[in-house]
């Protein structure tokens, strides 16, 4: 995987100030994989005026997405490429493990189970 960063041009972002701030892994937005909502706020900064992109997650906007946001993004795309699409036909899920983990954000890992 690769980190690449594009700047928009004073003239893209006055054309459409929704594309600042956007942040890809993989094919998919950060938003779409948190579940987070798009906004806007006002900004004096480097916007001059414009409203600002943000992004809502967990009841908290943010103007500059937290590294703690990116990190949990990655970690919901890498657990997604792990996953195969269904465990293997001689596999079955155990009947011990839980259909869903105490944590929210955690799930079983049922592919890797051992097969009876």
């Amino acid at each position: 995987m690769r980190v690449v960063k594009t700047q928009l041009t004073a003239e893209q972002f006055k054309l459409d100030p929704s594309e600042s701030n956007r942040i890809w892994i993989g094919e998919e937005m950060l938003d779409t994989i948190l579940g987070a909502k798009t906004g806007t706020s006002a900004c004096a900064g480097v916007c001059d005026g414009s409203p600002c992109r943000t992004t809502l997650v967990d009841s908290q906007s943010y103007e500059t997405i937290p590294a703690e946001l990116i990190v949990r993004a990655g970690l919901h795309v890498a657990a997604d490429l792990l996953q195969p699409a269904a465990p293997p036909a001689a596999c079955g899920l155990a009947s011990n493990v839980p259909a869903k983990a105490s944590e929210p954000d955690l799930q079983p890992m049922p592919w890797l189970l051992p097969c009876e």
